[in-house]
């Protein structure tokens, strides 16, 4: 961990191709199902799981001690580059408003990038509507088709 200085903020265009690929392989992972788990990702949006990101799934008994600690342990694992997309997020099912999980894991997740001494890029909750910001505020409203497997 360098604590000298933080990372600089990723490109904003960057960050949004980035949130765009996880929207879409979301929606088509997702399929047709109604209720989906939340799960709280760190890494590149988009990238490779296990190799680019990594993913924890919700627990109604996290603390926020523990949700930080845990944001720590996937930094470590992913070796984020200096100059890497890495951001926090959640996907789920529902609206885009803030849930209570949502505001628990983006609290750990700024805990554990200030601990870690990267700069604080946002926290996003990615649904099949698009994502919204929660440390901004701001709501990119998108509409995905699912791709559909056929038969051949």
């Amino acid at each position: 961990m360098d604590e000298s200085s933080p990372t600089p903020q990723p490109d904003p265009l960057a960050l949004s191709r980035c949130l765009r690929a996880e929207l879409i392989a979301f929606v088509n992972d997702a399929g047709a199902r109604r209720v989906l788990p939340s799960v709280f990702h760190v890494g590149r949006p988009g990238g490779r799981r296990g190799r680019d990101q990594l993913a924890v799934p919700e627990e109604g008994y996290f603390g926020p001690g523990l949700r930080a600690d845990l944001v720590v342990q996937c930094l470590d694992s992913i070796r984020p580059l200096r100059d890497d997309v890495i951001v926090p997020w959640v996907t789920r099912s529902g609206d885009l408003v803030p849930f209570d999980s949502d505001v628990a894991w983006a609290a750990g997740a700024r805990e554990a990038f200030a601990r870690y001494g990267r700069a604080f890029p946002g926290f996003f909750v990615i649904t099949r509507q698009g994502w919204l910001n929660l440390s901004t505020g701001d709501i990119a409203e998108v509409r995905i088709r699912r791709r559909r497997a056929r038969s051949p």
